[in-house]
């Protein structure tokens, strides 16, 4: 089909209230009564796609930036702007430190197949809302310069993954015990650093994107997976390390030697501003947190005297991760529109 074809047959399916959406197996449609919608399919294991592209339709804008707030990626779009009391680049380094992606990557590869699958079929109508372009009518795109960026199944984990964890961040570093060293050291929490971290935790506390800060709420309850976390392994603490000097300078001291620190040096992309590089490192007891507080975009990493913050165990997925219901409003697809029919996509189509 020529693309002229092609583009006409999308105007008219359009007119007609259709999408086409990859992965679908049969035709489904999303029915509207007032502000709530029902689902309705012709195919039953269509529901996670169907009721993915419902998502973005739905939600997009707070989804799109939600992603980018636990990947730390919000200063690529919004610059230095504020959120939660800290620059979005610090807000990026702070929270690409603690690893909420990462940490999303390992549940789901643990994921059984079964929720896996359901998950990435979610992605796929996600992804179809936007190869639909449906959301380039949305004067919110046009402000922020950007458009929404495809997801998979580790974006829509993380998506539920990054508030749980979040919550169990501190939410006052003097609150948090201070523990002998790996090598038996005792040593005090500088005082200076007090407040820059603690405007760290707060700002990840609060910058969740559910209205603070201008952004927009967060995804409805009930729209993404449940995520259930254990119990931590230890107590939330402070841990006083010794980076070892030498080398590439990744070496922390331990009560037998020495092991290697887990090392990453990402580009953080700034719109309206140079890239920045932070060394962000992981000890055996935590993350380096004095490496974001000194140093940590210098040439060379920190050595000496630093400090790990251990605050969170391990997460696991709910075992029943599930396909949102369709229980909360979703705004309706066109004026006076009260029926949106999904169809399959045909190849060539």
């Amino acid at each position: 089909m020529s693309a002229k074809l092609r583009i006409g047959e999308r105007l008219r399916a359009r007119l007609r209230g259709e999408v086409r959406v990859y992965g679908l197996r049969a035709p489904a449609t999303l029915r509207w009564a007032g502000d709530r919608y029902s689902l309705e399919l012709d195919h039953p294991a269509d529901a996670p796609v169907a009721a993915g592209f419902a998502l973005g339709e739905q939600a997009m804008p707070r989804l799109d930036l939600a992603r980018r707030l636990w990947s730390g990626r919000l200063a690529e779009v919004l610059g230095s702007r504020e959120l939660g009391g800290l620059p979005a680049p610090d807000l990026d380094v702070f929270v690409r430190l603690l690893g909420f992606r990462r940490r999303a990557e390992q549940q789901v590869k643990a994921l059984p197949a079964g929720e896996r699958e359901r998950l990435d079929a979610m992605a796929a109508g996600l992804n179809a809302w936007i190869d639909a372009r449906r959301w380039s009518d949305d004067p919110f795109w046009a402000q922020l310069d950007s458009r929404p960026r495809l997801s998979g199944a580790v974006d829509l984990l993380l998506l539920a993954l990054g508030p749980a964890l979040a919550d169990r961040v501190p939410t006052d570093v003097e609150a948090l015990p201070v523990e002998a060293g790996p090598g038996g050291e005792v040593r005090a929490w500088p005082s200076a650093w007090t407040e820059p971290l603690n405007r760290r935790l707060a700002a990840l506390r609060h910058a969740d994107l559910r209205g603070e800060d201008g952004l927009g709420a967060g995804p409805p309850p009930g729209a993404l997976p449940t995520v259930r976390l254990a119990e931590p392994a230890a107590e939330r603490a402070l841990v006083p390390v010794t980076v070892l000097p030498g080398g590439d300078d990744h070496r922390v001291t331990t009560a037998d030697g020495w092991v290697r620190l887990r090392v990453r040096r990402p580009d953080l992309a700034v719109r309206g501003a140079g890239r920045r590089r932070p060394w962000l490192r992981e000890a055996p007891d935590g993350a380096l947190i004095s490496d974001v507080l000194a140093g940590a975009e210098e040439n060379r990493p920190p050595t000496g005297e630093a400090w790990a913050i251990r605050w969170e165990g391990p997460a696991d997925p709910d075992p029943n991760v599930w396909i949102p219901s369709p229980a909360f409003p979703l705004p309706r697809p066109g004026p006076g529109r009260d029926v949106l029919r999904l169809v399959p996509l045909v190849e060539g189509a």
